[in-house]
């Protein structure tokens, strides 16, 4: 009986074992080593909590070990994002993202990010290429990453000036992806709408 419990044991310490690597392997590159995935994700906990420096040191060190890391790269770039460091931002997201390309990971999400970190940067032009390449993988995307794609370029378009492509942007939004966030945006929009044409109105005469 002792025997059978022992090897009972055995097992399933080996197993227990074989469930904490898998845990810790990379979902898009599974040949990322197990500690820089760690790095990674403790990394990105200390981002969700604000403690911006810190993560850049875990992010850091997972780079350091895998350079082709295409989610600490990119989680980096978040933090950069979040700290508004925007250059230094959309520094690691064009990298995650040139990984991403190289070695097609199939992630889109990293074009919607980086499109808004250069729309939160004035750069509307790169921002708005950024957020074609995501429409161009929007297969990919999950329903609530559609909505944020198009609420983003609403809200790209509405900043611009580009009224009628904002409100196009967000009724896709709205009606294609049933956001409701969009028809706050859509209020927003019109207003916007009726201050610039009443500026327009009063420069004019």
């Amino acid at each position: 009986m002792r025997r059978v419990n022992l090897a009972v044991s055995v097992m399933l310490m080996i197993f227990a074992s074989l469930v904490s690597d898998a845990s810790s392997s990379d979902r898009w590159q599974p040949n990322i080593p197990d500690n820089a995935v760690r790095d990674m994700e403790s990394g990105r906990n200390l981002r969700r909590q604000g403690k911006f420096k810190e993560s850049y040191a875990r992010f850091n060190r997972a780079i350091s070990v895998a350079p082709e890391y295409f989610l600490a790269h990119y989680n980096l770039g978040l933090a950069y994002a979040d700290a508004n460091e925007l250059d230094k931002a959309i520094d690691s997201l064009e990298t995650a993202k040139s990984i991403r390309e190289k070695f097609n990971i199939k992630d889109a999400t990293i074009y919607n990010s980086l499109g808004y970190t250069y729309l939160l940067a004035g750069k509307y032009e790169n921002a708005e290429k950024s957020f074609f390449d995501c429409k161009k993988n929007e297969s990919l995307l999950s329903t609530t990453s559609k909505q944020k794609l198009y609420n983003n370029m609403g809200v790209l378009y509405q900043f611009w000036g580009k009224f009628d492509k904002s409100e196009n942007a967000y009724k896709t939004a709205k009606e294609k992806y049933e956001s409701n966030k969009a028809g706050n945006n859509l209020v927003s929009l019109n207003n916007t709408r009726k201050v610039v044409e009443k500026s327009r109105n009063s420069a004019a005469k």
